[in-house]
């Protein structure tokens, strides 16, 4: 029984451990719905599913994993001569880098600090790179949807796209489908919806309410969150 419980606790600590890195350093999450971002053929939102049920798999074998330890663990709390003294240094030390890394990503300590600004510029180059959507999961909205939102004529947008080589089967259609099946991205979209000469279905600019870098000027990233 501790071998399983060991061992499923290893391999869910694991796949916590990637799970939660490949969230870290991917875009903010609507960002990456609204580019259909990947990493390894998977979503952020696949990606999430997997991190949050492997973390409750990790969760829950680590109470199993203290259940059948219970003993061991109680010895580290008793208070008696020199296992006293053996038991008290581990015991603060632990306690004062759990500290000071919890207040230190509060307070800009060092290196949480620096660690927090790299994730900041990371995450600033994937909403440069791919820009932002108008608003939340507007990449599952219809081209209809889109063009009322932003007040455009969908008469015109559609003359727009056809003359950019942008086909689609119905103004119903969502955003991301319209995209995947003309091979472009979703900000390319835009821009050829808006723009009758854009050359952008393959690559290239975008609508500026849908652009990173206005994103940017509009936001100030210094005291933005990283989600």
């Amino acid at each position: 029984m501790r071998s399983f419980v060991s061992l499923t606790l290893t391999l869910s600590g694991i796949a916590v451990l990637l799970t939660s890195l490949v969230l870290l350093i991917g875009p903010p999450t609507h960002v990456a719905h609204f580019s259909a971002w990947q990493f390894s053929g998977l979503s952020k939102c696949q990606w999430n599913a997997v991190h949050v049920m492997t973390g409750l798999l990790f969760l829950l074998f680590s109470l199993f994993h203290v259940f059948l330890n219970w003993r061991p663990v109680l010895a580290y709390f008793r208070f008696s001569g020199w296992s006293h003294a053996r038991w008290a240094t581990p015991f603060l030390l632990s306690c004062l880098l759990t500290l000071y890394v919890g207040v230190g990503a509060l307070t800009g300590l060092p290196p949480m600090q620096q660690l927090i600004s790299w994730l900041r510029v990371s995450k600033t180059e994937y909403v440069r790179m791919y820009g932002v959507p108008p608003y939340g999961v507007a990449e599952n909205a219809s081209l209809r949807s889109i063009a009322g939102y932003m007040g455009w004529n969908l008469d015109v947008c559609l003359e727009n796209m056809k003359k950019n080589g942008v086909s689609l089967n119905s103004v119903h259609q969502s955003f991301r489908e319209v995209a995947e099946e003309n091979g472009i991205s979703a900000e390319a979209l835009v821009e050829s919806m808006r723009n009758p000469e854009s050359g952008m279905q393959r690559q290239g600019g975008v609508h500026p309410v849908f652009s990173g870098e206005h994103f940017l000027q509009q936001t100030d990233l210094r005291t933005a969150g990283t989600p």
